[in-house]
């Protein structure tokens, strides 16, 4: 069955499309699944740049994703607000708030993004559209 989770959650393709990933291999398998994380997790990014509070923009731009395969085969996707050099340091205050001195009420924008729509069909209708996408390429290869 198809594993593979975002945020904790687990999630368990329907039987056919799980039936006709394992007819291709492992290897196709991984890179279909891939490719249906990549546009899940697109999905997701976009819907937090446009949740996140705008002031100067750059909150918005911090906002990427990345897709990894880990040894076990276990395909991941990540929605997070990035922390390097060029861009913000302070997106985890924005999202759950911060007490003390100058406190930042939490806005909870990724969180809203992810629990926006039915995160398992939308990710299971990717999945369907990378699969359906490899086939319609196979014949058309063959043709």
């Amino acid at each position: 069955m198809l594993r593979h989770s975002t945020r904790g959650i687990s999630l368990t393709g329907d039987k056919e499309l799980d039936k006709n990933l394992k007819l291709l291999g492992n290897a196709m398998e991984r890179n279909i699944v891939r490719k249906g994380m990549r546009a899940f997790t697109a999905k997701i990014r976009k819907l937090a740049r446009k949740n996140a509070p705008k002031r100067t923009g750059r909150l918005r731009k911090s906002i990427v994703n990345k897709v990894s395969m880990r040894a076990n085969g276990l395909v991941t996707g990540r929605v997070f607000v990035e922390t390097s050099k060029h861009s913000v340091f302070y997106g985890h205050f924005i999202e759950w708030g911060r007490s003390g001195a100058r406190p930042i009420n939490a806005q909870y924008f990724m969180t809203r993004s992810f629990e926006a729509h039915n995160s398992k069909q939308m990710f299971a209708d990717d999945v369907r559209v990378a699969y359906d996408s490899y086939l319609s390429k196979m014949v058309s290869k063959h043709r």
